[in-house]
């Protein structure tokens, strides 16, 4: 029953999109643009950390003060390389 029902609906959007055609991909371009102009103008890539976490809180005191004992470990990388043996450590080193 409700196969049938499914199938005629479709059916019937077919035929109306067959027969709405340039309309419909009038519609679908002007969507699409709209999305295109949305996208650009509010989805902008921020990666600022004073705007992504707030600085007022306790982990930024903890940071101050380290950054103040030891200024040369603040702008730092730390890359670890294990391995099952020396020889796989240096090669990968």
């Amino acid at each position: 029953m409700i196969e049938r029902w499914l199938i005629l609906a479709l059916a019937k959007w077919v035929g109306w999109v067959a027969r709405r055609a340039w309309a419909v991909l009038t519609g679908l371009a002007l969507v699409t643009c709209a999305s295109a102009w949305v996208a650009v103008d509010r989805h902008q890539m921020n990666a600022d950390l004073s705007d992504l976490v707030r600085q007022e809180a306790s982990w930024r005191d903890d940071f101050d003060r380290f950054q103040a004992a030891f200024p040369d470990h603040v702008k730092t990388a730390v890359v670890v390389v294990s391995g099952s043996g020396f020889q796989q450590v240096e090669d990968t080193a």
